[in-house]
């Protein structure tokens, strides 16, 4: 029988590098000159606090650090980044500002994809290196229709009420972008004030960020006329269809509420908006689109020019129709009956049918918009798991099987997991337990049980899973 927890799982070997930035801190800050003389001679550094893993397999790291326990502030770390890197024997990282004196600090030990920054444009050769953006597999869903996948060079439509999961899935998306290494660069519309995709406001991804409808026709109108631009360099080097580059990347309008936007949709295709959705995507420029109404009449003629369309939640089938086409819930897109968030239909050109899917729920939006990918695991210390409960501390816990990798199969809470694993080795069916996928395994830790139950309610009322309505 395989142990719940393997000694080279990525949890444990996050855990090693969570240790070995808490045991060199103090040494890589006084190599940093950052560190101070306090009372009676001790030596002071920066406060580093809630060390967590951030990345699938357990190879970066990400705290908080107060510099103004050493009377300095965040663009010190950020200078002295390089030999903190160097102290912890790290190959890259980056430093987050929050406020003068704190930062989040990430240190990765491995080599990430070059991704794009924000910045002026400039000439790019006519090399035919070319990145692979065809299309990709946005979740494995668990359902019976297969697997939905989304192209990244097509606009996208997504519609569903409100908190039936529109913004998280584009959370998910750029989290998906994000591992794969795709150069990209956000214009953001956040016409509801800014309370859905904030964290993107200050992104080294995004280009432009409005929170206010007033300002929406002039940030379409220069993309509109951004594409227009790389539309004429096209044209100048005979490419008929660019190739993103970190210097011309592919370019993503998200817009959060489309209906706000309805005065740059009233011509359709005609509208500059329209002209980005008709002849964007050769220059690779696309956009995202959400929409919480799903009348024919307001979304109009432009519905059509999307290529790609997601339904989520709906509370009837003409708004069902209304944002998949006419006809779509008898061809089997039920969104109507559809319960949880984050579940839906996905509609292509390309494949002409109507494929059901799950998106995960993604809760680390700033790692998310700062390039990180989403699902952070939570660090934990080895004297925790080996020694049984902590006084105080409450874990949550998620188990992934071999049928469904992104969806966990069971969720739960215990003051000693491990004991607790050893109880479901006992207590479950044999064929269940050895289905577990011991490296998928995620735990969370609370500081009160209160705070451990109600992060377990959410879960399982937003994936579901199946172990705990069999009463597991």
């Amino acid at each position: 029988m395989k142990n719940p927890l393997p000694f080279e799982s990525p949890l444990l070997r996050g855990m090693r590098k969570v240790r070995q930035v808490k045991k060199q801190w103090k040494l890589a800050c006084q190599s940093a000159d950052l560190a101070i003389k306090g009372k009676n001679a001790r030596i002071r550094t920066p406060h580093l606090s809630r060390l967590q893993i951030v990345s699938p397999n357990g190879l970066a790291v990400q705290g908080l650090v107060d510099m103004g326990t050493v009377g300095s502030t965040s663009k010190h770390l950020e200078d002295k980044l390089e030999i903190i890197l160097a102290s912890v024997n790290a190959i890259s990282g980056r430093v987050e500002r929050i406020s003068p004196a704190k930062a989040r600090i990430t240190i990765e030990w491995e080599r990430r994809q070059p991704l794009t920054t924000t910045g002026t444009l400039r000439p790019e050769d006519d090399s035919d290196e070319a990145i692979d953006i065809s299309p990709y597999y946005i979740d494995l869903d668990n359902a019976r229709d297969g697997m939905a996948t989304i192209s990244l060079t097509k606009s996208l439509l997504v519609g569903g009420e409100s908190e039936s999961g529109k913004s998280n899935l584009m959370w998910h998306l750029i989290s998906e972008m994000n591992a794969f290494g795709i150069p990209y660069r956000l214009t953001v519309v956040d016409p509801a004030g800014g309370v859905e995709l904030n964290d993107l406001e200050h992104s080294p991804f995004t280009r432009r960020y409005i929170d206010r409808a007033y300002d929406v026709q002039r940030v379409v109108d220069s993309y509109h006329y951004d594409m227009n631009q790389r539309l004429e360099w096209m044209k100048k080097h005979r490419i008929r269809t660019h190739n993103p580059s970190p210097s011309r990347p592919l370019e993503i309008l998200v817009i959060d509420e489309l209906l706000l936007c309805k005065d740059q949709l009233k011509d359709g295709a005609l509208s500059p908006l329209g002209e980005v959705l008709s002849v964007g995507r050769k220059a690779r420029f696309i956009v995202w689109g959400c929409s919480q109404l799903g009348q024919k009449e307001s979304i109009g003629a432009i519905r059509d020019l999307f290529t790609q369309r997601i339904c989520l939640r709906t509370r009837t089938q003409e708004t069902t129709d209304a944002v998949l086409g006419t006809g779509s819930t008898h061809d089997g897109a039920r969104c109507h009956r559809i319960t949880r968030p984050g579940e839906g239909y996905v509609f292509t050109d390309t494949t002409g049918t109507y494929t059901k899917f799950f998106a995960p729920l993604v809760v680390e939006t700033a790692s998310v918009a700062a390039g990180g990918v989403s699902s952070p695991l939570i660090a934990l210390k080895h004297r925790q798991l080996r020694r049984g409960p902590s006084k105080g501390t409450t874990f949550v816990y998620k188990l992934f099987d071999s049928y469904d990798t992104d969806r966990p199969c069971y969720v739960g809470v215990s003051d000693n997991p491990r004991g607790q694993f050893k109880e479901h080795q006992k207590t479950w069916p044999q064929e269940e337990w050895e289905s577990i996928i011991p490296q998928r395994t995620e735990i969370l830790k609370f500081s009160t049980r209160d705070e451990a139950l109600l992060m377990v309610t959410n879960l399982i009322k937003f994936y579901a899973p199946k172990y705990n309505a069999a009463g597991r």
